[in-house]
């Protein structure tokens, strides 16, 4: 971060401790979320908890009512929540749903599964044996992660993570958070089992999204009560850094050469953004995204179409990219196929299929052709052999300077090497920090470029265009 930028953006901080609700050490995050959420309802203006309860939770509270607050277990041991006469469960996740597929609790030899769960394999380890276990081949990471959290949580017994209640016994609200995707059923159902003497149907039991409460955050950051704003303003920074508000740009600690990898969650929230806003412009922009380095890749929506797309954080900027050869997880067509597929379709990279293309980006697009290597299950770039700004007319120069890192299959397997072709639009820090539309008209213009660039690698003719998910193009 630049002093020039701190000075002119004071409500933002370098470092994501000097938010004051992110712990310094390793405190389990849900609890300290929620912990987050109940201090900025609790120590910001009365009004503020009013209106949480009446917009997102249907509960009105009287004016002459005290509303009271607590953690985990109840520390009032003259209150008892089943007299309430309002009584709701409020569950909240990145998702706001529950989980869909998990078996009930009871039906699972539950330390056993938390054995499998806790255990130092691989994620996808765990979830083949998660699915032998439970016999639901269905069963994803999202599930898996769900029910991990659930099972360490009934270790400690069944409390919930936070309470709203008032003092004339009119309504109590608990509150189950997690950073997971999805909730779990079975656990909201014991919670109000335990608590409120039933389980929690129809409007007793209310899904939130983080992000949903990040907006409301933000709405009580524009109060006139000082230190409302400042909790309110806290509270939603603590969930973007968390990831699980809806990308609203970056801040200068998300571009921290020492902590990118901390900035992937928000990268990830981008990503899925760039797909919503690139199919509404008739982009062909695939919904999955994978994490790769200090950055993330998506596929192509079109399944014709080799390459890849993506977004990378480095130290004081962004990069929106399109990459061809790299080893990802996208289809076939991203990585080494997809190379050889374009080599071909160029005659050795003779013929310039990039001949006659108009870009559209405001800003040079970069482009790189690194030699990789493989060895021992693992590849890693050797060096770049070609570093220049894009020109279509002499793209021929790159393919050639591919066709000679990356050579036929069996001779790649003999030595070792492939090539891998990386464009590169980049926003500079100051670029990136201005604004959430700066970024993303950025990152659509380029991704518009790509698709076309990877429409001319994949076809030596023009031809008409594949429309993405019914849209004209």
């Amino acid at each position: 971060m630049k002093l020039e930028t701190a000075a002119k953006m004071q409500e933002v901080y370098p470092d994501r401790h000097l938010n004051v609700f992110v712990p310094y050490g390793t405190e389990d995050l849900d609890y300290n979320l929620t912990r987050a959420l109940i201090c900025t309802l609790r120590w910001s203006e009365p009004g503020l908890v009013r209106r949480f309860l009446a917009e997102l939770v249907a509960v009105e509270v009287d004016e002459a009512a005290t509303v009271l607050y607590d953690l985990q277990a109840c520390d009032y041991d003259d209150y008892d929540p089943e007299t309430c006469e309002t009584r709701k469960l409020v569950g909240i996740s990145a998702g706001g749903e529950v989980a869909t597929r998990l078996p009930a609790l009871d039906e699972i030899y539950q330390p056993r599964v938390l054995n499998l769960l806790r255990s130092a394999r691989s994620p996808e380890d765990r979830l083949d044996g998660l699915r032998r276990v439970v016999g639901n081949a269905e069963l994803t990471i999202d599930d898996l992660e769900v029910l991990m959290h659930t099972l360490e949580e009934y270790e400690r017994g069944s409390l919930p993570d936070g309470w709203i209640f008032t003092d004339d016994r009119k309504a109590c609200v608990l509150i189950e958070a997690k950073l997971t995707r999805y909730l779990d059923q079975h656990q909201l159902d014991r919670h109000a089992e335990t608590w409120f003497g039933g389980p929690c149907r129809g409007d007793d039991l209310v899904l939130l999204r983080w992000d949903r409460i990040a907006e409301f955050a933000v709405s009580g950051a524009g109060s006139e009560d000082p230190r409302t704003a400042f909790l309110c303003r806290q509270l939603a920074d603590y969930i973007e850094i968390l990831g699980n508000a809806r990308f609203n740009g970056f801040r200068p600690f998300d571009l921290d050469g020492d902590a990118l990898l901390e900035g992937l969650p928000k990268l990830r929230r981008l990503a899925a953004l760039l797909c919503e806003s690139g199919r509404e412009r008739g982009l062909p922009i695939g919904a999955r995204i994978v994490d790769r380095g200090t950055g993330v890749r998506l596929g192509f929506g079109d399944p014709t179409l080799v390459g890849a797309l993506g977004i990378e954080l480095q130290d004081d900027q962004v990069n929106f990219l399109y990459t061809l050869g790299e080893p990802v997880d996208l289809g076939p067509k991203a990585d080494e196929s997809g190379m050889d597929r374009v080599l071909d379709e160029s005659e050795g990279g003779l013929f310039n299929l990039l001949d006659g293309l108009e870009l559209k980006s405001s800003e040079p697009i970069q482009v790189r052709v690194d030699r990789m290597l493989r060895s021992g299950g693992r590849t890693a770039v050797d060096r770049p052999v070609y570093e220049a700004e894009l020109d279509p007319a002499s793209f021929a120069e790159v393919l050639d300077e591919l066709r000679t890192q990356h050579p036929l299959p069996e001779q790649r397997v003999e030595q070792g090497r492939f090539g891998v072709l990386t464009l590169s639009r980049c926003l500079t820090g100051d670029e990136a920090l201005s604004s959430r539309e700066t970024v993303l008209e950025a990152a659509l213009e380029a991704f518009s470029d790509y698709v076309a660039i990877a429409r001319r690698l994949t076809r030596r003719f023009d031809e008409p265009a594949p429309a993405a998910d019914g849209a004209e193009v």
